[in-house]
């Protein structure tokens, strides 16, 4: 007897046109809202302006017992090491201000990772640490592609301590009661402060269209780091969308495929599932 029986490989195909950036198909292309980054009047510096401060200074305040009261004194202590490491570093491209520094450093544009400027194995001091607090003090401006290239442990609940941001505060709260798993609230959390980080905004400046830009951006740094990769696909900021009743002004149904008209894209918004982001990432 013939076999007539359709074979699958159970692979779930994407069909649509390539985006720019990506190296493979995919159905989140575009749609009525263009991406575009938040603007804010005035950055965000809640710490004070860093951009010409001496090593000594700047390193001293990432180890400030009032910003992170709840973190032990040897740990503060060991991030004043690792940010003046990563000072001394960047300190050797010959620039005006730690922004353009870091620009200029292969480190700030995504080309290596921390541990190959130093690490306890071969410089005797991690700078991971120091990344980070120069990101949470706002003290550079960092991009998507060195954000992927180095992951920062506990970089939510550090950048929004570091803020004093009261709306931020919030959302991280609201976000925490939400019935998900703890990987979905965690990435949430953490998907909003890469956003805030990288556009150099505050909540009060998120728009749609800057979350769109954000979704954008990384996948496209996902696809530089793992060139080929379809997991490279996977949409960030579905989270940030679920936790956003702050009265942002942004509509349930914003994130909606707006050619569904069968009600199928709205029963998925509040399963939280992946019609998020549909015909407009």
């Amino acid at each position: 007897m013939p076999d007539t029986q359709l074979r699958t490989t159970g692979l779930s195909r994407r069909h649509g046109p390539v985006a720019e950036g990506l190296q493979f198909a995919s159905r989140f292309v575009g749609g009525p809202i263009k991406p575009e980054p938040a603007v804010a009047a005035s950055l965000p510096r809640p710490h004070g302006e860093f951009a010409t401060a001496s090593i000594s200074h700047l390193s001293s305040v990432a180890g400030t017992a009032s910003i992170w009261p709840d973190v032990h004194r040897a740990t503060r202590q060991g991030w004043v090491r690792s940010t003046r490491a990563l000072l001394e570093y960047l300190l050797t491209f010959p620039r005006e201000t730690w922004q353009e520094r870091w620009e200029a450093s292969p480190l700030g544009q995504g080309q290596v990772t921390a541990d190959a400027v130093g690490s306890r194995h071969t410089t005797g001091t991690s700078i991971v640490p120091g990344i980070r607090s120069l990101y949470c003090l706002r003290a550079v401006q960092l991009t998507l592609l060195a954000f992927r290239q180095t992951p920062l442990p506990s970089f939510g609940p550090m950048f929004i301590a570091a803020q004093e941001d009261a709306l931020l505060e919030k959302f991280a709260e609201q976000v925490r009661t939400q019935q998900l798993r703890h990987v979905h609230r965690r990435d949430a959390i953490i998907e909003l402060c890469m956003l805030l980080a990288v556009q150099g905004v505050a909540l009060s400046n998120v728009t749609p269209a800057a979350l769109l830009h954000f979704a954008h951006e990384n996948r496209q740094a996902r696809c530089t780091l793992r060139p080929g990769s379809q997991a490279s696909n996977r949409i960030a900021g579905r989270g940030v969308w679920r936790g956003q009743p702050l009265n942002w002004g942004f509509r349930a149904t914003a994130c909606l495929d707006p050619a569904d008209t069968s009600g199928l894209s709205k029963e998925r918004y509040k399963r939280g599932g992946r019609g998020l982001l549909t015909g407009y990432e």
